[in-house]
C-alpha cells in the first residue's frame, strides 16, 4: 500500500518541505536531512511510497537518528530477528524479549525506534560455529599424516643398548681368550644387531600409544563439540520458542483491540440506527398527523379544535389568513423533509469516514508491529 509520505512523515513527528521537487524532512532535535526520493512515485507534485520504503530512506539519510544508531525495526527483521510491539507498555520487543524503552540504548523518534548498533547486534541470530574446529581438524590432519617408519640409526636408546652388549660380548670374548680375534668381533656386531627388532617393536608401541592418545583426544573433542552443540540448538530452541509465544501474545493483543475497535463501531451504529429510527417515527406520525388534519381542513374549510392543535390556528372558518398560513406551513413541511434527508445523508457519510478511519487505524497498528507483516519473513 502506499502512502503520501509527508502525511506518513508529519504523522510520526518529522516536519517536512519541499523545493523544487527536494523532499526534505526535520527531526524533533531541529536537524533537517533531505531525502532520497528516486524510489519514490510522484503524483500532482505529491509523493508517495509503501511505509517500508519510507523507512528505508528514512534510515540511509540518518533522519531522527543519532549517529551510531540504526532503525530498529527495519534492521533487526532484515537480518532475521523477529520484531514486535507492545502497545500497552509502548515497547518494542525483540525475539520475545520486551526491551526497557528507558534503556539509553534506545532512541524513539516519532512512533519509531532507533537501537544503538551494538546492542542490536546481540539480538541478531548468529551462525553456530563449532569451538572445537580447528583442534579437530589440525587432529586429523595429523593422523592422516602419522605412518611408522624405523631408523636403527637415530635411536639413541638401541644406540646406548648396543654399546652395553658390545662391551659385555667384549668382556665375554676376553674371558674365552679370543680377544682380538674375528670370533670376538662377530660376537660383538652379533650383540648389537639382535637389539635392532626389540627396539623396533618398541619404537612401533610408542607409535600406536601416540596415535591412540591423538584418537582418544579426537573422540573427545567430537563429545564436545557435540555437547556444545546441543546446547547452542537448545538456547536456539528456546530463542524460537520465545519468539512464537511472543507473537502469540501480539497476535491475540492486535486481535483484541480490533475486536473491540469493531464491537464499539457496531454499538455505536445500533445506537445511532435506534435514535434514527425513533426519530423518524416520530417525525413519520408528526407528519401523518399534519397531512391528515391539514386535508380535514382544506376539504371542511373549518378549523376545528383538534386542527387547531396540530396546525397552530383558530379555531372556526378559515380565513384568507390562514390559507396564506396553510401555504407557508406546507412549505415548511417540505423544507423539514428536505432538512432531514440532508441529515441522514450526512450520517451515511460519517458512518463511511468512520470505517475508513477504522482501516487506517488498522494499517497504522500493523505499522507499529511486526505481528502481521513480516512473521514469515523474520525466520
Amino acid at each position: 500500500m502506499e502512502y503520501n509520505v509527508e502525511n506518513w512523515l508529519k504523522e510520526r513527528g518529522y516536519g517536512t518541505s519541499q523545493d523544487g521537487g527536494t523532499l526534505s524532512v526535520t527531526d524533533k532535535a531541529g536537524k533537517t536531512y533531505a531525502l532520497d526520493t528516486s524510489g519514490f512515485t510522484a503524483e500532482n507534485g505529491t509523493y508517495k511510497a509503501g511505509s517500508d520504503s519510507i523507512r528505508a530512506v528514512l534510515a540511509a539519510s540518518g533522519a531522527g537518528g543519532p549517529a551510531g544508531y540504526t532503525p530498529l525495526r527495519n534492521t533487526l527483521a532484515a537480518k532475521g530477528a523477529t520484531v514486535g510491539y507492545d502497545s500497552a507498555a509502548d515497547a518494542p520487543i525483540v525475539n520475545g524479549q520486551m526491551l526497557n524503552k528507558n534503556d539509553k540504548r534506545l532512541v524513539k523518534v516519532g512512533d519509531d525506534y532507533w537501537i544503538d548498533e551494538g546492542y542490536a547486534e546481540s539480538f541478531i541470530p548468529k551462525q553456530y560455529e563449532n569451538p572445537y574446529r580447528d583442534k579437530i581438524s589440525s587432529l586429523l590432519s595429523e593422523l592422516t599424516e602419522m605412518q611408522f617408519s624405523y631408523d636403527p640409526q637415530k635411536d639413541a636408546s638401541l644406540k646406548a643398548a648396543q654399546d652395553q652388549a658390545m662391551l659385555a660380548a667384549k668382556q665375554s670374548a676376553n674371558a674365552r681368550g679370543l680377544l682380538g680375534g674375528s670370533t670376538a668381533e662377530i660376537m660383538r656386531q652379533r650383540a648389537a644387531q639382535d637389539l635392532v627388532p626389540e627396539y623396533e617393536q618398541m619404537a612401533y608401541s610408542r607409535y600406536l600409544a601416540e596415535r591412540n592418545a591423538k584418537l582418544d583426544t579426537l573422540s573427545l573433542l567430537g563429545t564436545l563439540a557435540d555437547n556444545a552443540f546441543s546446547e547452542y540448538k537448545g538456547m536456539e530452541d528456546l530463542q524460537l520458542d520465545r519468539k512464537k509465544y511472543a507473537q502469540e501474545v501480539q497476535n491475540s493483543a492486535d486481535n483484541r483491540a480490533a475486536q473491540k475497535r469493531e464491537e464499539a463501531l457496531k454499538q455505536k451504529e445500533l445506537e445511532q440506527d435506534a435514535t434514527l429510527t425513533r426519530e423518524k417515527l416520530a417525525q413519520e406520525n408528526a407528519s401523518a398527523s399534519f397531512s391528515n388534519q391539514l386535508d380535514k381542513v382544506l376539504a371542511l374549510g373549518v378549523v376545528d379544535e383538534e386542527a387547531a392543535a396540530v396546525l397552530g390556528l383558530n379555531v372556526g372558518t378559515l380565513t384568507a389568513d390562514q390559507l396564506q398560513f396553510i401555504a407557508k406551513l406546507n412549505a415548511a413541511v417540505e423544507s423539514e423533509r428536505n432538512a432531514a434527508a440532508r441529515a441522514e445523508q450526512e450520517r451515511t457519510d460519517a458512518l463511511a469516514k468512520e470505517d475508513r478511519d477504522w482501516e487506517r487505524e488498522k494499517e497504522l497498528l500493523n505499522l507499529q508491529t511486526d505481528a502481521k507483516i513480516r512473521v514469515a519473513n523474520a525466520k
